[in-house]
Order: structure tokens, then C-alpha cells, then sequence
């Protein structure tokens, strides 16, 4: 779903689309080049939420960084790869983001998205606020299934995360 003419928004209604956003940032760079005018509608993400499609955002790693705040960023701020901003109109929502990173795909590939007592959880703890700044917001810890797989927390004798520094 890279590269949607106008005329086939009409049937997204409904229609599940697996989309990597960080493709859209850094096809920007050369697309102007090679695609002429079509280049804006690499990705137009505004327009498939729009049209009723139901996004799910992935990396495409190896393709390009694994890298799940890259691909909310390149979704949210519409830039391309190097900051400048690329056709602003098709930026989307932070909560529409943050749905198709998490809930979108869990649910294509029917996995549980609820936290429930005693189930696994798997999370993240953010440096700043990603709903307000998603220039400085970062990720300063990756739970997996309740355990730190990353980052500057530690748990105390509850188990419970604590700040290391």
C-alpha cells in the first residue's frame, strides 16, 4: 500500500493494510526524482485512516531500523528521513499512531492486547511525554512478559521497576 492513486481510497473501507511508515520518510528523499508529481501520494496515511482503512504500522526490518519510535515519528510529523517536512496533510494523529503500532497488529495476528492480572505484560517506560513531543520523547526501558529486556530500570526485591541512576 505504498503508493495509492486517489481513485482507489474509495474501496479502503474495511480493508486491512499492513503499511511501514518509515518507508514513507525515506522514499521522500529520492521519490521527487524518480516518481515526478506522484510522489506525494507515497504512503498517503491521513487519506487510508480517512477513507476507513484499518492500519496496522510495522518496520519492515531488516529492510529498514528496527526502530518502533522511528516509525511513529515518520507517521506523526510527516517528514522525510533527514527532518524536512513531505506533504504535511497526510501526517497522521498520535493516537491514531500509537493504534496502529500496537493494537492494529496485535489484533491481525490475534494476539491478546489486554493487560490482565497475572498475564504477560509487555511495555514500555518513556523519557518525556510521545503524545505531546515526539522529537524528545524517548524510550528509557522495554519490558517483555514482565522482565527488562532494556534499559536503565531495575527491578527491587518486589520485582518492582525502580529508576538505576
Amino acid at each position: 500500500a505504498e503508493l495509492i492513486p486517489e481513485d482507489v481510497l474509495t474501496r479502503l473501507a474495511g480493508v486491512h493494510l499492513s503499511v511501514q511508515p518509515t518507508h514513507r520518510a525515506e522514499d521522500a528523499m529520492m521519490s521527487a526524482g524518480r516518481l515526478g508529481q506522484r510522489s506525494d501520494r507515497i504512503l498517503p496515511l491521513r487519506d487510508m485512516f480517512d477513507a476507513g482503512g484499518v492500519i496496522s504500522f510495522g518496520t519492515d526490518w531488516p529492510i529498514v531500523p528496527f526502530d518502533p519510535l522511528r516509525t511513529l515519528r515518520s507517521a506523526v510529523l510527516a517528514e522525510r528521513a533527514d527532518g524536512v517536512p513531505f506533504v504535511a496533510d497526510q501526517a497522521v494523529k498520535h493516537h491514531e499512531a500509537f493504534f496502529a503500532a500496537t493494537h492494529a497488529g496485535a489484533d491481525r495476528c490475534g494476539f491478546e492486547r489486554s493487560l490482565l492480572p497475572g498475564g504477560p505484560a509487555d511495555f514500555l517506560v518513556w523519557q518525556g511525554d510521545p503524545f505531546e513531543d515526539l522529537h524528545t520523547a524517548s524510550v528509557q526501558a522495554t519490558f517483555m512478559n514482565g522482565t527488562l529486556v532494556s534499559g536503565g530500570l531495575q527491578g527491587d526485591d518486589h520485582g518492582r521497576a525502580t529508576d538505576a541512576s
